[in-house]
Parts: structure tokens; sequence; C-alpha cells
């Protein structure tokens, strides 16, 4: 058998082994996940609302874990109550479900139990006033009925259902809680939100998660709109999204990065707890009790296995650590955000690509934009251009020609008559850095990276140096004026004094028979600049 005849051989043998190579199966739709990323069950939301509040309390909400099929439902032991039950009826169907709102540990006896039950029943009412707000917000969701309320514990042992084990938190302690409805409930709110659900008909998980994306399509603030708090501060009233709430939709991998990499480090010693909580006056009076708020939501169950030991032993947590005041707070946050922002465009902080996007939103919405409200302010008064509107023409100028283009573009940025002003005492060359600089600051402006402070700084830098050498010239004037008028001095000169006095200050017009040099002397530029 020659070469050729051995390769068309084995070359056979290899496609016939290829044809019988059975093609490996695709997995099936999964009956359980454990949610390491929140974000992917953010649909749940429609199954228990994340966010809402009783009466001033701020429940939160974070999903957990899912299951879908006859095992969801535990067979033993059936999950504790109170339970609780809602039905809707809808263009798409009857929806409904189930809650169990169990207490965090088994009550101590038959009134605590009934306190529970109560408690329960007013966290529950709260949900269901809030899920029916958002099935409404959802035109083919919106219910024509909608009932909810207390009831026995649902027989579902065994039976198809689809499952949300999640934890809520209400005055910082988290419980645990579930939501079950019918395994399409996910395929029938996927399609409501318009995701693509070809091929999850028989997968309420994958469903859910196509319903979560679809929520996410138009922004993270679909995961953080509904959470943030509001916060009555002394320099006003502020809706705010703290770290300690971000957390809980950070994924595990992302929030290790965050505490581990940045906080540890950028927070040292008592500055960590600061970030958490904070001192105020009981009832806001200024001479009342001191008290310390602390994190509504903070999860210390997964935040405290990423914190070194050191943190529990120099008790860097605890109250005694909180920031001083609500204020004081919220600025520690914000320089937190900031710092996370930046070291995540840099490169030094490597979140995923959805933890990336989650910070950046909360950076721009929270914390840049009120800066950028008030650097706008700052631009709609007019200052540098009313500052400068009174100044003598050569001090502005000379400002202008002491000053770069970054500085003065950063004064002329949103004012088209500063901008004109400068520009003529510019050469060609700075005019064309100047427009290269308005630019960047616009460009910086759009994409929410501007040093905002910085930039104030720059705008109000020229009319400060116009001041200052307006202020120079002043001095200049009274220290000459004191040398003419002082002791032993005339303020004049002294006739036949000639050239030869040079403590004079012989202006145009001064001289006078027998002045003798004084008017070779009348074009030098006075103490003042004037000729």
């Amino acid at each position: 058998m020659g070469i050729r005849g051995f390769l068309r051989r084995l070359s056979g043998r290899e496609r016939a082994a290829a044809e019988a190579r059975p093609e490996p199966e695709q997995p099936g739709p999964l009956a359980s996940l454990e949610l390491s990323e929140p974000l992917d069950a953010l649909a749940a939301d429609f199954f228990f609302p994340f966010a809402f509040a009783i009466e001033g309390l701020h429940i939160r909400v974070r999903p957990v874990a899912l299951a879908a099929g006859p095992e969801a439902f535990p067979r033993e032991p059936v999950p504790v109550g109170p339970w609780f039950f809602w039905k809707a009826d809808t263009q798409a169907g009857r929806l409904g479900g189930y809650w169990s709102l169990p207490p965090a540990a088994p009550p101590r006896d038959a009134a605590a139990a009934a306190s529970w039950s109560r408690t329960a029943a007013a966290v529950a009412g709260a949900a269901a006033a809030r899920l029916k707000a958002k099935l409404s917000a959802t035109p083919s969701l919106a219910p024509t009925a909608f009932s909810a309320g207390p009831c026995p514990a649902p027989a579902l042992a065994g039976r198809s259902a689809f499952l949300v084990d999640f934890r809520y938190a209400a005055r910082g302690v988290f419980r645990r809680g579930c939501a079950v409805s019918a395994p399409g409930y996910p395929l029938v709110l996927a399609r409501a939100l318009g995701a693509e659900t070809a091929g999850l008909e028989a997968d309420p998980i994958g469903a859910l998660a196509a319903a979560s994306r679809a929520l996410l399509a138009g922004g993270t603030e679909a995961a953080w709109g509904e959470r943030v708090f509001r916060f009555a501060a002394p320099s006003g009233g502020r809706e705010y999204l703290p770290l300690y709430d971000c957390f809980n939709l950070l994924s595990d991998a992302d929030l290790r990065l965050v505490v581990q990499n940045r906080l540890l480090a950028k927070a040292p010693g008592p500055a960590l707890g600061a970030l958490f909580a904070y001192r105020t006056r009981a009832d806001g009076d200024p001479e009342g009790a001191e008290k310390v708020v602390p994190a509504q939501s903070l999860d210390r169950s997964r935040l405290d296995p990423l914190l070194p030991e050191a943190v529990f032993r120099e008790g860097r947590l605890d109250p005694g650590n909180a920031a001083s005041d609500v204020d004081d707070f919220l600025r520690r946050n914000d320089a937190a955000y900031e710092d996370l922002f930046r070291a995540a465009r840099g490169g030094s902080l490597a979140l995923s690509a959805r933890g990336s996007e989650l910070v950046r939103g909360l950076y721009v919405a929270l914390v840049y934009a009120a800066r950028r409200r008030a650097f706008d302010e700052l631009v709609r008064s007019g200052r540098p251009g009313t500052d400068l509107a009174g100044m003598p023409e050569r001090v502005f100028r000379r400002a202008v020609d002491s000053s770069g283009a970054r500085g003065l573009a950063a004064a002329a940025y949103g004012s088209p008559e500063t901008l004109a002003t400068v520009s003529k005492w510019c050469s060609r060359a700075k005019r064309e850095e100047l427009a290269r600089e308005l630019e960047r600051i616009e460009a910086s402006l759009a994409a929410g990276i501007a040093d905002l402070d910085g930039l104030a700084e720059e705008r109000l830098a020229l009319a400060a140096r116009a001041e200052a050498l307006l202020e120079e010239e002043r001095r200049e004037a009274a220290a000459g004026g004191g040398r003419r008028a002082g002791p032993g001095r005339s303020a004049e000169p002294r006739p036949g004094a000639g050239g030869h006095q040079r403590g004079g200050d012989t202006r145009a017009g001064d001289a006078r028979p027998g002045a003798g040099g004084g008017g070779r002397r009348a074009g030098r530029r006075g103490p003042a600049g004037e000729r």
C-alpha cells in the first residue's frame, strides 16, 4: 500500500470515529442556584419587594438562593411561618404566591410568638402594597384585582414550585424569609419585561435570569434606585445609598475586592466604623442625648469573613467609631465611592463588568451629580466674569498673561463673554491650547470624571490672581507715597534739586523751572504701573 492509500484509509477511519462519537448533552434547566451574584435575581423583586418601608422603618432585601421543580419546597421540615398569600388577576392571567417570614430565633413563649406574628403581618402588609404598585407599573401585569393576607402554611411539599430564599434587614437586623410561586410565574414575568424567552419554557431559573437582564438593560439604577435612604442632614436632605447597602448588590467576588483591596487601606483605624454608622442627637435636639445610628442593612454575615482579625481586636467597627454626624458620614461615603470609581476606572481595582458599572452608576448619580449641580450653579452665577468686570483692564490682562491655558479654560467654560475677553489677549498658540483645554473639560464633564472641586478652584483662580495683582499695585503705591512724604522728606522736589534727587517721584507735567532733569524722567513707569 502506497503512502496515499494509507492516508486515505486513515482519513476514513477518523471520519467514521467522528461520526460515531455522540454529541455532548446540553445541560438541562437548573434545579437550584446559590446566588453569589445578587443581580442575577434582580427580577425576584416581583416575588417579594426588595425595598419598602413601614411608617418610617426601612426594609431592604437581598435574594440568596433559587430553587425550581418538585423538590423546590422541602418535604421536611415544613418552613416555619407566619405565612402570607398574595394573588392578582392580570392580563397575563392569575398570578400569586406565598411568603414565609419566620422570626430570627424561636419565640420564648406564646406572647413572644403572638408579638412576632403581628410584626410579620405588618411587614407582609407593606410588602403587598409595594408589590401591587410594582405590578401596576408593568402594563401586562397591572392587576384588575389584588388581595393579600395571612394564611396557614401551604401544602406544597412534593409539588412543582418556584422558590426564592432571601434575607431582609430592618433596623440593622437580618432575618430569613422565602417566597413561593407557581413555576410558570418567572416566564410570565420575563415576557412582560420584554426579555428573550426562547427555550426557557421549562426553565424557571433561566427565565428569572432573563427577566433580571431585561431590568438591567436600562442601567444599574434599576437595581438601586428604590433602595435609597432619605437622610436629614444639617447641610440639607439627601437621598442616598450608603456603601453598606451597595454591598448587598455586589457579587461575592466584587465585595471581597472592594473590602480587602480598598476599604481596609483607605479607611484605617476608626475610619472604617465611620463608614457604617454616625452620631446624632435624640429628636434632633442640640442639647439632647447623643445616640449612634447604626447601618440599616449591613449584612455582617457577608462582611465579617472578609475582615482580618485585627479589625475585631481593635474594635474598628465598634459604635464608638461612628462618624461625628450625618454630614461626616455622607462625606466619608462620598469619598469611598469616588475612590472605588477611580480605582475601577484606572485598573487598580479589577471588578467585574457589572460591578464596575454599578460603582460608576452610584458615583455619578449620588456623588458626582451633586457636585456637578454646584459647579453648574457657579457657572450660571457668572463668576469669575462678574468678579473681573470691575478690574482695571491692565490688571485683567496681566492676570491672563500670567495664567496657563488650563486655568483660563476653567475660568471661561460656559461664559462666552469671559472667553472672548481672555482670547483677545492670548497668542495664537495659546488660543489653540485654550480650545483644546475647553474640549477636555467638556469631555470630562460628560463622562463624569471631571475633578469638579479642582475645576471650581481653577475657575476662581483667575479672579484671585487679578485681585492679588491689584493689591500688589496698591501696596507699591502706598510704599512709594510713604517714601515721598515720610519724616525729613518733602512730597515735592526741591527747587534746584535737578536730576540728582533720587527720592523724588517726578511725573509728566511736574517739571517746573529749576526742576532740572525732571522732564527727562517724565516717561518712566510710576509705582502704580501707569504712565
